[in-house]
């Protein structure tokens, strides 16, 4: 498989967000590994909660879904993937 032509650094990469910094809406792409409930949260810098994106279960393969930012003010928030017991979190950069 070739993980850079689907928008991952590596074949250990496991979440995408782009684009990066955004404007309007940013696309969010994952890789379920394993069938599994599968939860993205958007966190501000301070740790809290603004936005559960996903909280459903899936099978394995890559999925896209979109973020719209519109409620969101300018700023870096984290967002976070779980799958399981695995948590990965990257930084979202919000200019409007």
């Amino acid at each position: 498989k070739d993980y850079t032509l689907a928008g991952f650094e590596n074949d250990n990469d496991k979440l995408s967000i782009f684009p990066n910094p955004t404007t309007d809406i940013t696309n969010i792409r994952f890789i379920v590994t394993e069938n599994s409930n599968i939860k993205i949260t958007v966190f501000d810098l301070l740790g809290n909660k603004i936005e559960e994106t996903v909280d459903n279960y899936y099978t394995k393969g890559i999925y896209d879904v979109k973020l719209k930012i519109d409620k969101f003010i300018n700023g870096t928030y984290y967002i976070r993937y779980q799958l399981g017991e695995k948590t990965i979190s990257k930084l979202l950069v919000i200019n409007k």
